[in-house]
């Protein structure tokens, strides 16, 4: 069976308003990128960066704050433990596993 592809709200364009294609109100705006019948049932995923790729403290709060606020998303098993993984890219991640595996050696 062959799927049919569905037609996504931004590739329709706005008819009203005196320019077309350009939207007059912020009801047309939310029309263009909000589409109902896109939507799906499942389970999602949070990805904080900083865009520039800094380091920074604000960027892991951010991150563990997101992930605390998982939990009522549904991120629990039947057996009540909870499902959510949470990974932290480092940009020298190298270096930093080499000197977790001397900090746990003891040198």
């Amino acid at each position: 069976m062959t799927r049919k592809p569905r037609r996504h709200a931004l590739s329709v364009p706005v008819r009203s308003g005196s320019e077309v294609g350009f939207p007059q109100s912020l009801g047309e705006v939310h029309d263009m990128l909000y589409d109902k019948s896109l939507e799906r049932d499942n389970c999602g995923f949070g990805l904080i960066a900083h865009i520039e790729g800094e380091p920074s403290h604000k960027v892991v709060r951010t991150a563990i704050h997101a992930l605390a606020r998982m939990q009522h998303r549904g991120a629990i098993l039947a057996d009540g433990k909870p499902a959510t993984v949470a990974a932290c890219c480092y940009k020298n991640r190298i270096a930093f596993f080499a000197s977790l595996r001397r900090s746990a050696a003891g040198v």
